[in-house]
């Protein structure tokens, strides 16, 4: 509904506009009233009308020094001056200024009326314009955002040439001319959860959505989220030297961030250095083995490439003996990693965990074993909390009687301890696929409850499945095949069609119905996707 503030001097007058005028019944609403500029503007800056109707000369502040006041604060608020005065002076003082329309008193309330709804027509149009360039702009960006993550898994599996890698990158607006790049890779989570938990966060949306407003500020740095698994941020500089500058302010920033939302934990991991373009899948590798250590009980803490050893924990020094206790294998680390841990880490975490374990400590035949059957029941537990019999258990972690035969080297002891960890997360993965059809169909139930509201998003969509955005949009995509945005638009498409067929409803409340404000950005649409307006689609026969 459009909404009217009105500012005029004299009282009899002011309460006949505000009683002899249907607002109401009209469409319009009226928020208030003020005797002039001065009293006016403090309510007028609070509450925001569509429209401000003055007169021209009060007492205090007149029309014209308010309208001033109105349009530098509130561009987007159209003001429609009175004035008993035919003078020309003021009519261009008022034009000048930006005045939407200048009506002269005395003016019947049909006038008057009627000159607020031409001008409310006006207000509507731009809202549908913007209603329209946000939907645009929403859609352009997934499609990007989907694009671009499409254009990073390339780049990482280094299968595309230096060459492919920068025109691929030009085309995604990616500016790969430099003479250094570095992969970072990081995670943030909401401290008041669970670090077993993954689901949709405020903060965490909060963290990203101030991410986005900051992005072009980052110096020389591309955003790539990869879902479950964080950002991905590719940092590029002409010199080694700036390349480290460039990473320092990144965290920085990220820093700023996470201290502007609160009570967020992080993880960071920075890849190595590299000067050609087809290196950045090796860096992201290297990022990827130490990111690893972010689940073996690491938080809030940076991690470079080559700082493995800094995560020891047992001193080979002045390690003579075997020490075997329950402490020996943390079961909330292993858990931690198989609950949220990817199938490709798998190596890389096995790698960590011997180091936090110690050479003394595996050399010995005993320890070994120890650790590798207290896996096996930490796996075995895992798999039976997620709803696995015991004979299915066995059919993905193997027998535990062959355990002891793979543990002859700490080299044969580290590649069975890997091969429990990923069946497990393989097991893990696929009762997923079929948790993720379960959340899909539960999405896809959401939009069909509420595709003709105008406020449906895919942030709305993400939240009544407990997903962060960028999470859910990729797996809809993948599960779907196509967009959130496009999977809402061929479902309102399918829904107009319905009501051109079964109805005589007109095209404008059709496109209403179906969640559209604008007629006319309803019949692009249908067009584009139909191959005919909704007019020839009706009477075709």
């Amino acid at each position: 509904m459009v909404s009217v503030f009105l500012v005029e001097d004299e009282f009899v007058v002011r309460e006949g506009m505000k009683k002899n005028v249907d607002w109401a019944g009209s469409g319009i609403k009226f928020l208030g009233e003020a005797a002039d500029g001065e009293l006016a503007y403090p309510q007028i800056q609070k509450l925001k009308p569509d429209i401000v109707i003055t007169d021209i000369k009060m007492p205090f502040m007149d029309g014209l020094d308010l309208s001033r006041l109105i349009r530098k604060e509130l561009p987007k608020t159209k003001i429609m001056i009175l004035s008993g005065y035919g003078d020309f002076d003021y009519a261009k003082q008022a034009i000048s200024i930006g005045v939407t329309d200048y009506l002269l008193k005395p003016i019947s309330s049909e006038k008057l009326l009627e000159a607020v709804q031409h001008v409310a027509g006006v207000v509507r149009q731009e809202r549908e314009k913007e209603e329209n360039l946000r939907r645009f702009e929403e859609e352009m960006k997934e499609n990007e955002d989907l694009a671009r993550s499409k254009y990073f898994d390339e780049v990482i599996s280094g299968q595309l040439s230096s060459a492919e890698i920068i025109s691929k990158g030009k085309s995604r607006k990616i500016d790969l001319v430099a003479g250094y790049f570095r992969i970072v890779l990081y995670e943030v989570n909401d401290a008041a959860q669970s670090e077993e938990t993954v689901c949709y966060s405020d903060k965490v949306v909060q963290f990203m959505e101030a991410l986005q407003k900051k992005e072009k500020e980052l110096p020389r740095v591309d955003v790539f989220p990869r879902g479950v698994e964080g950002l991905a941020f590719l940092v590029k500089a002409d010199t080694q030297t700036e390349l480290e500058a460039n990473t320092e302010s990144l965290l920085s920033l990220l820093g700023s961030l996470r201290e502007s939302v609160g009570e967020l934990r992080y993880f960071a991991a920075i890849g190595s250095p590299t000067h050609r373009p087809k290196g950045i899948a090796e860096s992201f590798y290297g990022a990827r083995r130490v990111f690893a250590y972010r689940y073996l009980g690491q938080k809030n803490r940076v991690v470079r490439y080559d700082e493995s050893e800094s995560f020891k924990v047992v001193d080979d020094c002045q390690q003579n003996s075997v020490e075997i206790s329950a402490s020996a294998l943390d079961r909330n680390v292993v858990r931690n990693f198989l609950r949220n841990g990817l199938l490709s880490e798998a190596p890389a975490f096995t790698e960590n965990f011997f180091i936090q374990l110690g050479n003394n400590n595996l050399a010995s035949m005993m320890f070994r074993q120890y650790v590798t059957m207290d896996l096996y029941l930490c796996a075995a537990a895992f798999l039976r909390e997620i709803g696995y019999s015991e004979e299915n258990i066995w059919k993905y972690t193997g027998s535990i009687h062959a355990i002891s035969a793979a543990l002859v080297s700490v080299q044969q002891t580290k590649a069975c301890m890997t091969k429990i960890i990923r069946q497990t997360i393989v097991a893990r993965d696929y009762k997923a696929t079929k948790r993720y059809g379960g959340l899909i169909e539960k999405a896809k139930a959401y939009i069909d409850k509420n595709y003709a509201n105008r406020e449906i998003s895919l942030n709305t969509t993400a939240q009544s499945v407990n997903l962060s955005p960028n999470h859910f949009s990729t797996i809809f995509s993948q599960e779907t095949g196509v967009t959130f945005i496009e999977y809402l638009t061929n479902l309102r498409m399918k829904k107009a069609r319905e009501m051109l067929r079964c109805t005589d409803a007109k095209t404008s409340e059709i496109a209403y119905r179906v969640g559209y404000q604008d007629p006319h950005y309803f019949s692009y649409l249908f067009r584009k996707i139909n191959g005919c307006s909704p007019r020839e689609y009706r009477e075709k026969r």
